[in-house]
């Protein structure tokens, strides 16, 4: 998490980000300070949320493959 602050704090971003581990409240918190660094509030068609068990592989990447929509970044 330490690089995840560090790079909010630069606005220097990777390309994927993974979060993982027991605390579900530092997780969301990270998400949430993340997706509102690299969308604007209002965009919602470059945003996509997948959790847990049952995810189709195929789209998920062809959302990968897919470019963002009147935006410079996807957050998914």
């Amino acid at each position: 998490m330490k690089n995840l602050v560090q790079d909010l704090k630069n606005q220097n971003f990777r390309h994927i980000y993974l979060f993982t581990g027991e605390e579900v409240y530092l997780r969301n918190q990270y998400k949430k300070k993340l997706q509102e660094a690299l969308i604007p509030p209002e965009d919602t068609v470059n945003i996509n949320f997948y959790q847990g068990k049952g995810i189709d592989l195929k789209e998920l990447i062809a959302q990968a493959e897919t470019m963002p929509f009147f935006s410079e970044r996807r957050f998914w």
